[in-house]
């Protein structure tokens, strides 16, 4: 959806709110439980407000105006910063998501910022680090919650998934295969038995030239690894997913605890604006 002139405002207030912590109904992109994990301060009420628009498919972003980019700018210079702990290498900026492969705000996400990690690459070759972590929504991996959010019975597996693939050089069509096999794969917890697991172990199987019973090997052996990513959430209070983080300032906006609203992510060029902004502050 295209974001016309006449609504630049309200989706200038609708980034600054991410910002700034004020809890908005707007945007594209979110999940967390009932009751938001580590839950925040309350923030004050609701604005509702158009959805963002998605970078898809390399598309121009709408406009950012001067006087947009300049309010922008200056709530920006102002957030505060986390240390992840992830170094930067050569890089000037990392960007870090913390995600759940079953999660439809996360692919939702994923089409909406991916073209701009594209462009970065081309702009400036190794300028921008981008880490996944992940969160999955599921108590056999994340031990921030109790109980499993439902069709999230195999998000342990898709994590493990993509970490065995990410091995062997295949992350990108594992991601890809999760993605568009989302929706069936939610569905699938429906049905009796564990279809959706044996289809993600399945997958795997046959994209990465696993033997069988190699799965559920690497399975037990992958998990110290995805729970200490969930520690590193909690640590920073991650509380829906996606969750995004630009050389430590979170741009995605915190939950309320008392309705659950707010969760949302900086529409694509208002996220864009930011990276640049770090990308210009260390000379690029």
């Amino acid at each position: 959806m295209s974001v016309q002139t006449s609504m630049r405002p309200v989706v200038l207030v609708a980034a600054l709110a991410v910002l700034t912590g004020v809890g908005v109904a707007y945007g594209v992109g979110r999940h967390a439980p009932a009751a938001a994990v580590n839950a925040a301060p309350a923030p004050p009420a609701a604005v509702p407000l158009p959805q963002a628009a998605a970078a898809s498919s390399g598309a121009p972003l709408d406009p950012v105006s001067p006087d947009e980019a300049m309010r922008f700018t200056d709530a920006w210079q102002q957030q505060p910063r986390v240390n992840l702990g992830i170094p930067a290498g050569t890089a000037s900026v990392v960007i870090v998501k913390f995600n759940d492969w079953l999660c439809g705000g996360c692919k939702a996400m994923h089409e909406a910022y991916q073209p701009l990690l594209d462009r970065y690459a081309k702009e400036f070759p190794g300028a921008v680090k981008y880490v996944l972590k992940d969160w999955p929504w599921n108590s056999r991996c994340n031990f921030t919650i109790s109980q499993s959010l439902g069709g999230h019975e195999s998000s342990c597996e898709a994590a493990v998934a993509v970490r065995l693939a990410r091995d062997r050089g295949k992350d990108a069509e594992m991601e890809a295969w999760l993605f568009s096999h989302q929706t069936s794969l939610i569905q699938m917890r429906l049905d009796p038995g564990t279809g959706a697991a044996d289809a993600i172990k399945a997958e795997a199987t046959s994209l990465l030239g696993l033997r069988p019973g190699d799965f559920d090997r690497e399975f037990t052996a992958r998990l110290p690894a995805i729970r200490q990513d969930v520690a590193d959430g909690a640590a920073v209070h991650v509380e829906v997913t996606p969750t995004y983080y630009v050389n430590g300032i979170k741009t995605t906006a915190p939950v309320n605890p008392t309705d659950g609203s707010g969760g949302y992510n900086l529409p694509a060029n208002y996220f864009d604006l930011g990276v640049r902004l770090e990308l210009k502050k260390a000379g690029k």
